[in-house]
Order: C-alpha cells, then sequence, then structure tokens
C-alpha cells in the first residue's frame, strides 16, 4: 500500500474547452507546487482531452471531466458524448462537486474562468466557501482575458465580480499591469482589486511539463533553424498554409530549415494537405505535436507562432526572436496581448490579414538578421511569484487548522 502523504491537499481546476492552454497553465503550476514541504497532495479537475500527455507532478492525479468544444464566441457543445449541452454541463458541475467533496481540498486553485465554463465550479466553490471556511481559493487569471465589453458580458451572465468579492481569497494576475490592466479593464471592485496581484508572465525556463522532447537533430548544419508552432491547432491552419505556401514559392530566405509544429487540435482535413506539401520541400519537417516546445523554441533561430498566452510565455523564455500571427476572432484577446508586447520591441506582430508569401519573407528575414528582441523590463518569474503567494495563502491555512 503506498505511503499517506502529509501535508495540504491542492486541487487545481482547468476547464479546457478549446486548445491546451489551460490545462498546461495548471501543470506548470502544479509542478512548482509540488517542490514545497507543505504539499502533501494534489489533484487536477480537467476537461482536457490530452491531459494524459503530459508527464504529472509527484502525488499528483487528474479527474477527467466529459469533453466540450467551442462552436462560437461563446457557445460550446458536448466533444464526444451524444447528449445535450445543458446535460453534459450538469454531468461536469457534479463531478466537480463529488470530487471537492471527497478529496476535501485545504487549497482550491482556478485556472481563468473565475466561476468556471457556464459556471460551473461556482456552486462547488459557494459549497466549500460554507462549509470549510478555513480553505483558501485563488484562482489565476491569464494577462488579457479578452476584450472589456466581453469579458463584462460573461463575467455578468456567470456571477464572477460577486465570487470575486465574497469566495475568491485571492486573485492572481500572470502578467504585467504596465502591459494591460485587468483591474481596470474589467472593472474590479476595490474589495476584489484588494486581493490581486500582479505575479508576472509563466516563463520560467524549463517550468513547462514535457516528457523530455527536444529540438530534432538540425535539417542541415549550415541551416538556421526556424520553429512555426500554431499552439493546439484548433484555428492555425490558415498560418501553416501561408508558411508552407511562401517556402514553396520562395519567399523565404535560403538558408533556412523549417520544423513546422501542427498541434493536436489542427482539423483532421488539414493534415494531409501539410504533410503532402511538406513531403514535397526540402528542408522541412512536420509534425502534429511536442510536449517539449518550450526547448525547442529555445534551440531555434526564429520563431513563427499565433499569440495564445503559453507560447507566448515560452517565446518570452526562451530570447529567440519570434512573429507573433495572433488569433483575431471570435476572441481578440491574443491580438491584445500581441500588440502590447510588439509596441515594447518584445516581439514582431503581424495582422493575419496581411499574411502573404513577400510579407513573411521579409519579416522571416528580419528576425534571422535584425537585431534581438528585448526582454527589458519583462517580469517573467511568473510562476515562483506566483508559488510564493500560494505559499502564503498555505501558511494562513496551516495557521487557521
Amino acid at each position: 500500500m503506498p505511503r499517506l502523504a502529509r501535508g495540504l491537499r491542492i486541487l487545481l481546476y482547468s476547464h479546457d474547452t478549446f486548445g491546451l492552454g489551460h490545462v498546461r497553465r495548471s501543470l506548470v503550476m502544479a509542478s512548482a507546487l509540488a517542490g514545497s514541504s507543505r504539499v502533501g497532495a494534489q489533484l487536477l479537475v480537467t476537461g482536457s482531452p490530452l491531459a494524459d500527455r503530459f508527464t504529472l507532478p509527484p502525488r499528483t492525479d487528474i479527474v477527467k471531466l466529459p469533453c466540450v468544444t467551442k462552436v462560437g464566441g461563446g457557445t460550446y457543445a458536448p466533444r464526444s458524448l451524444p447528449i445535450g449541452f445543458d446535460e453534459l454541463l450538469c454531468l461536469r458541475r457534479d463531478l466537480i462537486l463529488a470530487a471537492a467533496r471527497a478529496f476535501r481540498p485545504d487549497i482550491v486553485l482556478v485556472d481563468h474562468a473565475p466561476a468556471g465554463m457556464g459556471g460551473e465550479i461556482a456552486a462547488t466553490l459557494r459549497l466549500i466557501r460554507r462549509e470549510s471556511p478555513r480553505t483558501r481559493i485563488a484562482v489565476g487569471l491569464r494577462d488579457v482575458v479578452d476584450d472589456a465589453a466581453a469579458v463584462g458580458a460573461e463575467w455578468s451572465s456567470t456571477g464572477v465580480h460577486e465570487l470575486l468579492e465574497d469566495v475568491y481569497d485571492r486573485v492572481l494576475i500572470y502578467g504585467q499591469r504596465s502591459l494591460y490592466d485587468p483591474v481596470r479593464e474589467y472593472g474590479f471592485s476595490a474589495r476584489a482589486a484588494a486581493k490581486t496581484r500582479f505575479v508576472g508572465y509563466l516563463a520560467d525556463r524549463g517550468a513547462i511539463p514535457a516528457d523530455g522532447t527536444r529540438l530534432a537533430r538540425p535539417l542541415a548544419a549550415d541551416r538556421r533553424q526556424v520553429v512555426v508552432t500554431v499552439g493546439g491547432g484548433g484555428d492555425g491552419a490558415h498560418l501553416l498554409m501561408a508558411v508552407v505556401d511562401a517556402i514553396a514559392d520562395g519567399r523565404m530566405p535560403p538558408d533556412v530549415g523549417w520544423q513546422l509544429v501542427g498541434g493536436p487540435f489542427l482539423p483532421t482535413e488539414v493534415r494531409p494537405r501539410v504533410r503532402r506539401a511538406v513531403r514535397s520541400l526540402p528542408h522541412v519537417r512536420y509534425q502534429d505535436f511536442t510536449p517539449g516546445l518550450g526547448r525547442m523554441l529555445a534551440s531555434a533561430s526564429a520563431v513563427i507562432s499565433m499569440g495564445g498566452y503559453n507560447t507566448v510565455c515560452e517565446l518570452l523564455a526562451s530570447g529567440t526572436p519570434a512573429l507573433v500571427v495572433p488569433r483575431v476572432e471570435p476572441r481578440v484577446e491574443q491580438l491584445i496581448r500581441a500588440t502590447a508586447l510588439a509596441a515594447g520591441g518584445h516581439i514582431r506582430m503581424l495582422h493575419p490579414a496581411e499574411l502573404e508569401a513577400e510579407r513573411l519573407g521579409r519579416e522571416v528575414a528580419t528576425l534571422l538578421d535584425g537585431p534581438r528582441p528585448s526582454r527589458e523590463g519583462l517580469a517573467l518569474d511568473g510562476v515562483a511569484r506566483a508559488t510564493a503567494e500560494l505559499e502564503a495563502l498555505m501558511a494562513r491555512r496551516a495557521v487557521a487548522a
């Protein structure tokens, strides 16, 4: 029989409706918390269909929620189960509640959605606050959720402002206030603002969990390596194909080897097109997924990517020159983030409306031969600072107990 872990119990929640960012962020924090002497066991409740692709930290396990997929701005549907969305939401809500009751957490860390998808975790959080008042509850928000109007509508419909005021003990912003201020943009009350801490980007080098995957051997010793990544891939086909077309048309610098990463959610109808195109091109490799993306980016000469939070954090940590082509619909979160970082000289940005072969070629040449990007003034120690905030909550919990 395994030895029972001593220490506090951490419950992490990651709703995961689209892409990989939420579960990866939760695993980054779980990995950091696993090193705390106060932590005995961690349970991640997640809707990610790919949670088992990542190596779990010690003394950590997963409760898997039925998957949903985003079918429009703020609209979701079951990914696999042939049932109605309302029925699926009730199922997920009951599973979350059952996990919390059975696990009896001392600390709860919610990622990104303070009320959960469709408000699914709100009842559990209120129950914990009522029945276990010593349990500390925190939410980690990425630097940008979406534009203020969209966030205001979503948060009003799910009672987020009331949760921030009445239920949460700490609001962690995984970003930098000088670049974007959610407290101002999203109308935090004075009470919620007093609980808020800006901890910086979760960009600590080596913090992204992986299975040891490293950049493949160079395609040729005399070629600089450019990595193209589209995050989870659900909406990245346009960027991948634009790069492939620019290579095929001879618009890219000639002395480059290409590593293309499509993402596990790249539409199935797109994968054969990419593979066929790559087979006809020298010095180009393609793969669907790599958990070791952070190290791949750090090994590259330049990167072309979309503007998701985790990818941007990995770019900033790597120091590699990067061109970011952000998603602009149905959310503008990536556009807001990329615009702010480009204004500071930390990345280059290209609007997807300008995504054509000649412009791409010029941008890649600038990345490879131009000045290195500046990371000066960026707070890239977010994992350590967020962990310290949660350690303080754990200390309060231990004293209260």
